[in-house]
Formats: C-alpha cells, sequence, structure tokens
C-alpha cells in the first residue's frame, strides 16, 4: 500500500488516477470470455456441428440442448462456442452450473446476473422469481441475446430463466447443457403443463465419447506435455485410454494426475476400472492428507468462493493452500476462473461430496454436511460430532434460534453458513476453531452472548438488516482475527461498522448498501488493508477526511467508478 488516494477535497495523482478510469472502462467494455486451454483436442469438429443447428444469421430464436453424462466435456463445447460467437449478439451470458439453483432464492440470483449481463448495468430488485421472468421477458423481448444455461437438470430451472421463444428478440439463441433432456421433453406424450416447452422446439446435440486419436492427443497432452506418447510409452498409454474411453475429464485428470506425480507408466500398472469414480479415484488417493482435506473443501463448500478468501481461511489452519491450489490445478481437479473464483467440474463435485458421504452411514458423523435440509435435521436432533469441520445450514435455517447445546459437540467446526436465524443464549467456549461464518438474512438484533469466534478469518453477511450499532460487530469482530469482512446488500446500513477493533483486515468488500452514505474514519487505520471494494453504494457520496487510506492501486477501479460517478 504505497498510494495515497484522495477524493472529493483531496489532493490525488492525476495521472495514476487517470489510468484506473481508463483500465475500469476498459474492463467494462471488455467481452466476458470464458477460460478455455489454448489448444482443444476434437473441438473443431464439435463446433462445426454446433454451427450448423445455431445457423448464424436465422431470425428464428433458437433452443439448443447439449447433452450427455458428466465428463464428457458439454460445458467446453459451451464455453467454446460462446467465445466465438458472442460478439454477434447485442447482449450475452453464461451461467454456470445451474442445477445448483434449485431454491427460488437461487434462482433470482441467477434472474439477477442474467438481466446485469444482457443490460450491462446492474437492474432493480427482484422480489420474487416471477418479477424476475417478469422483468427478463420485458427487457429482453426486443433483443438479439445469446444466453448459456449450464447444467440444467429441472424444468423450473428453464422456465424461469429461459421460459419461452417470445421472451427473445429474432436470431437469439439460447444453449442448455444438461446430463438429461427428459425434463424438457412431454409427460407420457402429453404437456405437463400449457406453458411446457415441447421437445419438437429444441435443437438437440448429443455429445460422444472421444474418437480414439483425439482421446491418445489428449491424454499425452496431459501425461506427457506432447501430442503423442513417447515412444516407450506407446503401449501402455494406449491400453490406458482404451480402458477408460474417449471421457474427456478422465483424460485430463488420469494424464495430469501421472505426469504431476512423475511415475513411470510402466506395463504391469494396475489399470483403472471404466467407471469415472475409480478413475477420479485413482488421482484423489495420489493427494496428501492435508490436499486432500482442500479438494473435499472445494468439493463440498468453496467452488464458487473468491481463491483470495479461501486461501486465507486455510492458511488460519495451518495448512499451505497455495501450494495445493498449484497441486490441484496441475492434475486438473480444479480451476480460477477469470473472476479469481475457484471452480470444480460437477462431476469433481459430486465425486468429492460422495467420498464425504462414505466416511459414515450418520450424517452426523460425516465431516462436511452441504444439505442444508440433512444438516438442519443433524443441529435440531442434537446429533452433531466433532467430526464435522463444515456445515450449511442455507434456506431451512429461517426462523430457527441456534442454541450453545446445539453446537456443544461440534469442537472442530472452522466453516459454517446460515440463512436467516438467530443465536440465542452463552456461547462461551464454543466456535473456538471457525474460520469462515457467511449469514444471509442476518437478523437485526443479535440475541447471543459471549459470541467469541477468536480464530474467525472471514465474515460474510448479506440480505440483512443490521446496522453500524449492530450488538454482533463488537462480539464476533472483537477477539477474531479477522482478515475478510464482505457486507453485501445490507439495506439499512447507514454507515459502515467502526472497524477499530479489527486492525488485521485485508479484504473489505461493501456492495449494494444501498442506503450507505458514510465510511468509518476507523478505516484509515486498517495498515493490513489490501483490497478494498465499494460498489453500488448509491448515497454515498464520499470519504470523511479522516478515512483517507492507503489503497493499493489496483483495487482503487473497484470504487472509484461509484465515488466519483455522479
Amino acid at each position: 500500500m504505497n498510494q495515497v488516494l484522495h477524493l472529493y477535497g483531496y489532493c490525488c495523482r492525476e495521472g495514476a488516477v487517470i489510468k484506473h478510469i481508463v483500465d475500469e472502462v476498459l474492463t467494462r467494455l471488455k467481452k466476458r470470455q470464458r477460460n478455455l486451454p489454448d489448444h482443444l483436442v476434437g473441438i473443431h469438429d464439435q463446433l462445426e456441428d454446433m454451427k450448423s443447428l445455431l445457423q448464424e444469421g436465422s431470425p428464428d430464436v433458437r433452443f439448443i440442448v447439449i447433452h450427455g453424462m458428466g465428463g464428457i466435456g458439454k460445458t467446453t463445447l459451451a464455453e467454446a462456442v460462446f467465445n466465438q460467437i458472442s460478439h454477434q449478439f447485442s447482449g450475452h451470458s453464461f451461467l454456470p452450473n445451474v442445477r445448483e439453483s434449485s431454491q427460488d432464492d437461487k434462482i433470482k440470483e441467477l434472474q439477477w446476473r442474467l438481466l446485469s449481463d444482457i443490460l450491462k448495468f446492474q437492474p432493480a430488485r427482484i422480489y420474487d422469481t416471477n418479477d424476475g421472468v417478469n422483468m427478463i421477458k420485458e427487457r429482453f423481448r426486443h433483443k438479439k441475446v445469446l444466453i448459456v444455461l449450464d447444467n440444467v437438470d429441472d424444468r423450473n430451472q428453464l422456465m424461469k430463466l429461459a421460459g419461452k421463444h417470445n421472451w427473445f428478440g429474432p436470431g437469439s439463441r439460447i444453449i442448455i447443457t444438461t446430463r438429461d433432456i427428459q425434463f424438457l421433453s412431454i409427460n407420457n406424450g402429453r404437456p405437463r403443463d400449457s406453458d411446457c416447452i415441447q421437445h419438437e422446439e429444441f435443437y438437440i446435440y448429443k455429445m460422444k465419447e472421444m474418437p480414439f486419436h483425439h482421446a491418445l492427443e489428449l491424454f499425452s497432452e496431459h501425461a506427457f506435455r506432447r501430442d503423442t506418447p513417447p515412444t516407450d510409452y506407446a503401449n501402455i498409454a494406449t491400453k490406458i485410454v482404451k480402458t477408460m474411453g474417449g471421457l474427456p475429464l478422465a483424460l485430463k485428470v488420469i494424464g495430469s494426475s501421472l505426469c504431476y506425480k512423475n511415475e513411470a507408466v510402466s506395463e504391469d500398472m494396475k489399470m483403472p476400472h471404466r467407471e469415472v469414480h475409480d478413475i477420479l479415484m485413482m488421482s484423489y488417493e495420489m493427494l496428501e492428507d492435508e490436499q486432500k482435506q482442500i479438494f473435499l473443501d472445494i468439493a463440498c463448500h468453496m467452488a464458487g468462493e473468491k481463491i483470495e478468501d479461501a486461501v486465507l481461511m486455510w492458511k488460519s489452519c495451518e495448512f499451505f493452500p497455495n501450494l495445493t491450489i498449484d497441486v490441484l490445478i496441475n492434475m486438473s481437479l480444479i480451476r480460477v476462473e477469470c473472476h479469481e473464483e475457484l471452480w470444480m467440474h460437477d462431476q469433481l463435485r459430486d465425486f468429492g461430496r460422495e467420498i464425504v458421504c462414505r466416511e459414515s452411514q450418520f450424517p452426523g458423523e460425516c465431516s462436511r454436511l452441504w444439505c442444508p435440509k440433512s444438516a438442519m435435521e443433524v443441529i435440531r436432533r442434537k446429533r452433531g460430532t466433532e467430526a464435522i469441520v463444515a456445515l450449511k445450514l442455507d434456506g431451512h435455517s429461517k426462523s430457527h434460534n441456534f442454541t450453545p447445546v446445539e453446537f456443544s459437540k461440534l469442537e472442530y467446526l472452522r466453516f459454517l453458513e446460515l440463512d436467516g436465524g438467530n443465536f440465542v443464549g452463552d456461547f462461551l467456549g464454543l466456535f473456538y476453531e471457525l474460520r469462515w461464518l457467511s449469514w444471509h438474512h442476518c437478523p437485526s438484533e443479535f440475541r447471543a452472548t459471549n459470541f467469541c469466534p477468536s480464530k474467525l478469518v472471514v465474515l460474510k453477511i448479506s440480505k440483512s438488516d443490521l446496522t453500524n450499532d449492530w450488538d454482533g460487530w463488537s462480539q464476533i469482530m472483537g477477539t477474531s482475527k479477522l482478515k475478510v469482512l464482505s457486507l453485501v446488500s445490507c439495506k439499512s446500513l447507514i454507515k459502515m461498522p467502526d472497524l477499530s477493533m479489527c486492525s488485521t483486515l485485508e479484504r473489505l468488500v461493501i456492495k449494494d448498501c444501498k442506503r450507505l452514505v458514510e465510511i468509518d474514519p476507523s478505516i484509515s487505520n486498517q495498515e493490513q488493508l489490501k483490497y478494498l471494494e465499494i460498489s453500488g453504494c448509491n448515497r454515498l457520496e464520499n470519504l470523511s477526511k479522516e478515512a483517507s487510506t492507503d489503497v493499493s492501486p489496483c483495487v482503487v477501479p473497484q470504487f472509484l467508478p461509484d465515488l466519483m460517478g455522479r
């Protein structure tokens, strides 16, 4: 932090500020591209097939469905098509892993993101999914748009995001990827209701396994870093590829694992079973214990989170996350998306979750609980054990009062996600290992006492009514070593909370707090602050004179437009 920013009455380095403004404008104008490898094996023929289905230039609205088994490359093909043709549309949006968004609140978030992507600005609040549907129909019906809905598995998801052809302007293209097309079609030969899109209205593209020569090339690239296997390994490479079949995900993972471990591939090595689970298990078993823990964290809870936030949490657990992240990327088990978010293929995510499910037949004895209904049942019936390290209660905790006895046995809990609910009672001695607390719809009244998660590193509060004098601030931040504070859509927050009790903060995010008018002067004492993002706070007029702070130049564009754009 070697540059001082002064706004509204402060002096500043004009050249640097101008550069940041230009960078921000260029960023906003830049087309959103999907991250893909430089060389995609076997994609050319698939792109040609898709081109014939897309019929570029045709004025009709087309729904194209890419379907096939998990790991066969549906998302990669959709990403490649998206990158190739998105410039032809007035608006475009790629919504990943829609399957995770079966609840209305999650679908609302997808609707909002879809509107934001296409309109290129943040739309008004969406009150419910029907409101979102009406906004999409109204705003898109005259626009030529490209929309990708990746990994859809439920008809309701489709009907809330891209229900009918007449929602979109002439020439629009809606691409859907799915493992199973049954939900798109009719039921026993008859429509389920009048809104159901008929099977005949879709253009279907069925993914096939890779031809052998492409499969061998893909495996060789990941195992040997070349297009073909070395002569000495040609026979065994051929056997491995034939055994695994033409499944790209398996070829990448096994090839990368062998390359990473630098193991000599021998003729007598145990050949993997054809089932994908067994293929992935080979790579998982190559990981060290700590690496397995981080892999399972991502599979169950951390996919989609900012990598910097996750790394800070893992470091506080005395893990070595940077090394592990490199290992997992090199083994093709994860990747980092363009917004610095952790990403994992849904097949790998399901595989990781299956490993956790096999830890015990009793959910309370498993290390991670990501299904809110099951997790809530464990808490209500007080069946949690010290085995649990991560818990998601999102969606089933809105009116529940959590008591100390419900968490008394969760001695090693380090990740907790809530949706509503409240803590009631004396929590002295509990949550000692808690590192991450994510709380949606946090109540305005904090009813706990001695709530002191002294090792808390990440605090994320969203869609909440709390204020700057909320009782929870002093209890949660007063004894913690907080490094990340994220406040999103806190509609009653007028002033940023006092951060004087929290001198370890490295990342501060304040987004879409519509009534926020003042930044607390305590921000000037945040000597460790490396990242500051303030956006969507329309009433924020300036930084108070006492709040001037050293800010890394790379983060200035995140809040500069909101402070100077009036």
